[in-house]
């Protein structure tokens, strides 16, 4: 196992240095399968990559996605809908042909037998190469809340309070945020080849030093990644190589 703590002074190297990660994977195993968070900490990474897809740099026309969560009941068609978002955000930018995208589906009848679908084809595939993750205030990964199972498979989940209100700048009010969700489980982000957890800001510092502290807490679900083979918590709080040296 290989933790890492990256800790960049400003944005724009934080940007850098998680594009620098992703392409190293993608240029290692062109066709590897990928799974990406939507949220405000990943979003300059992104931002790079198209920049990097534009100028001819790296190629994403091989890779296979695996949606990472989503909210139950939502349309595909709302722009607040977590899938919406890494179409817009992540998929057109990059280039990724819309069929190499595993859906997890919220919007599904059964959202639990769409669970046990998106596992088995996650299965068929070997598994992540790379999960990029973000990190709730809470110290949650995909949409897996505290307490958390580490050996949990994707699962249907009630929304935290905590998780709600971190919501609202989306939705416009806490009573417009929905109350259930889907997320892939904790099982198989620990088994990812690679993992690289981007939090960026003041907000997320409590939930980050937890997060870095042994080898898994049920409150902050986040600290289970330090059991995968390969992880790099990214963040934009240099003090924190104070506590903890990269």
């Amino acid at each position: 196992m290989t933790a890492r703590l990256r800790a960049t002074a400003d944005e724009q190297s934080f940007a850098a240095v998680g594009a620098d990660i992703v392409c190293d994977v993608v240029r290692t195993v062109p066709n590897c399968v990928l799974t990406f968070a939507t949220g405000q900490s990943a979003m300059s990474i992104y931002r790079v990559l198209a920049e990097r897809v534009d100028r001819g740099e790296i190629d994403f026309s091989r890779v296979r996605v695996f949606e990472l969560d989503g909210y139950v009941g939502i349309p595909l068609d709302d722009r607040r809908s977590l899938f919406a978002w890494l179409m817009r955000d992540v998929i057109v930018p990059l280039r990724i042909p819309e069929g190499a995208v595993t859906r997890l589906r919220g919007e599904a009848s059964d959202p639990v037998s769409a669970c046990r679908e998106y596992d088995r084809a996650l299965d068929r595939v070997g598994g992540y190469d790379l999960a990029l993750l973000g990190l709730g205030p809470n110290g949650h990964v995909a949409f897996n809340e505290p307490p958390a199972d580490p050996e949990s498979d994707a699962h249907v989940l009630d929304v935290t309070d905590e998780s709600v209100e971190s919501a609202v700048r989306y939705w416009g009010s806490g009573t417009e945020v929905p109350r259930r969700a889907i997320t892939t489980g904790l099982r198989r982000l620990i088994a990812a080849r690679h993992v690289l957890l981007a939090a960026r800001g003041e907000a997320k510092r409590g939930a980050l030093e937890r997060a870095l502290v042994g080898e898994g807490d049920p409150l902050t679900p986040a600290s289970f990644l330090n059991r995968s083979a390969d992880v790099t918590f990214l963040t934009d709080l240099p003090m924190l190589l104070k506590t903890r040296p990269p």
